[in-house]
């Protein structure tokens, strides 16, 4: 059964970093919420993440246009997902706004001792607001070429903009988490049905 994790103010429900970004740009209450909404935000999700481990300058200091670079990235994310969701071919512009991103040399390599064995580290160069999305975009890479795209969905709350990898044994998650759209949506049903049958 899927458990929505809370970090922070963020949603760890996606099961993919990629897909996590995109459920930064939420509905509450039937209103919409920016998660991100500042530069220090994106730096902070980053760090939540876990696909930034370490980093050269230590503190995540983000430049002010952040925040835009990476509200138009996640745009291009989540219709994406929806193209992904939909098993349709991805738009041109995600592709090309993804591969300007890879080609960044934000990023090395490093080979450090992890107990008895081993482990490689990434140490990121975060300097520029492109930089900052390199992580993101690798992770997206990753999800359109390992991921089974049936296994990406949106949840099924019709009121619901959250999307996820579903990694269930059977393959039939529907929801975002049962804790957020899954009981909520179960529980009115329930009601209907009551009412119908009085």
């Amino acid at each position: 059964m899927q458990e929505i994790q809370v970090k922070s103010k963020f949603l760890w429900v996606g099961n993919w970093p990629a897909i996590d970004f995109v459920n930064t740009d939420i509905v509450m209450e039937g209103k919409p919420v920016d998660l991100l909404a500042e530069a220090q935000d994106v730096a902070l999700w980053l760090k939540e993440s876990h696909l930034c481990e370490k980093t050269d300058e230590g503190t995540l200091v983000p430049p002010r246009r952040l925040i835009d670079e990476a509200r138009a990235y996640r745009g291009l994310l989540r219709r994406g997902m929806a193209q992904l969701a939909g098993q349709r071919r991805l738009s041109a512009d995600l592709l090309r706004k993804t591969n300007e991103y890879l080609r960044r040399c934000a990023s090395s390599q490093e080979l450090q001792e992890d107990g008895e064995w081993y482990r490689s580290l990434t140490s990121w160069h975060l300097q520029s607001a492109e930089d900052y999305l390199v992580p993101i975009a690798e992770s997206f890479a990753k999800l359109v070429t390992e991921a089974d795209p049936g296994r990406i969905r949106k949840c099924k709350n019709p009121e619901c903009v959250l999307y996820f990898h579903d990694t269930s044994k059977g393959g039939h998650r529907a929801w975002c988490s049962l804790d957020l759209c899954g009981n909520k949506l179960r529980m009115a049903a329930s009601r209907q049905r009551r009412g119908e049958e009085s």
